[in-house]
């Protein structure tokens, strides 16, 4: 895969791809693209042009409120209207999944069961995609968790939720890191099955980047950031150049690029 970094469009592009969703989209491009650049790979005897509008912090719950902060759903709808690009990719959920159901458990202290939560909000996710109107949308999964320890996560969960550490371990002290991993392998489940429903073509890339046992599900080290010991794969923080990174991004891009052999 010929990947490189460009900062106006050729005419002879093939196929156009423009990213939407969270930090975790990062693991395509890292940091390596912003708003005015772009990715051109030579794959398949085509041109392919990868182009990224995520924007961090952005959950599937903010897409359908009128009062979200980030105003993500007038930036894709922008984005959309204004380019004529061939295909779309959402990779949206993450923030749901580990941060904003645990918000509505413990601040808003609403009382949610989890499958009910998850159901509802890629209910609206799958809305509002079908209505942008456009055929040529992919869905990503979330990935796994990179924690390496419940702590970690516990100890993050404390600081963006503003709750102290110690009555958060109490009110997750039956909380396992198997048990969120479990979590996450679920709401791919009923994101893929919502989605083939209407069409939509659904991919993740838990087999490529991680380890699925009886005993373990986890992510394979070579996709853990250990320095930072970040939610994040590695990658999400560097340049795609970087041999540090070139791993994630390689998987990532193969695994989006083979949908269209």
């Amino acid at each position: 895969m010929n990947i490189t970094t460009i900062n106006n469009i050729p005419n002879n592009i093939d196929i156009e791809i423009t990213l939407f969703g969270d930090s975790h989209t990062l693991c395509f491009v890292g940091l390596s693209i912003k708003s005015d650049q772009y990715l051109l790979i030579n794959q398949y005897n085509k041109q392919f042009l990868i182009k990224n509008r995520n924007k961090d912090s952005v959950s599937i719950t903010g897409l359908t409120n009128k009062d979200s902060k980030l105003k993500y759903n007038k930036i894709i709808n922008y984005n959309i209207n204004n380019n004529d690009n061939n295909y779309y990719i959402f990779k949206l959920g993450q923030v749901d999944v580990e941060y904003i159901y645990y918000y509505k458990l413990f601040v808003k202290k609403e009382s949610i069961d989890i499958i009910n939560f998850y159901n509802k909000t890629i209910d609206s996710y799958i809305s509002f995609l079908k209505s942008i109107c456009k055929k040529n949308i992919f869905v990503c999964g979330i990935n796994l968790t990179s924690w390496t320890n419940i702590k970690y996560y516990i100890s993050y969960l404390s600081s963006i939720m503003n709750i102290d550490i110690d009555t958060l371990s109490e009110l997750l002290k039956d909380f396992t890191l198997l048990k969120k991993q479990k979590n996450h392998l679920l709401f791919n489940k009923i994101l893929k099955e919502k989605c083939d429903e209407v069409n939509i073509i659904y991919f993740d890339l838990t087999n490529e980047c991680c380890n699925i046992t009886d005993n373990e599900i986890s992510v394979k080290k070579e996709y853990l950031d250990i320095k930072k010991n970040d939610h994040h794969y590695n990658g999400c923080h560097g340049n795609i150049d970087d041999k540090l990174y070139k791993l994630t991004y390689t998987t990532f891009l193969t695994k989006l690029l083979q949908l269209f052999k």
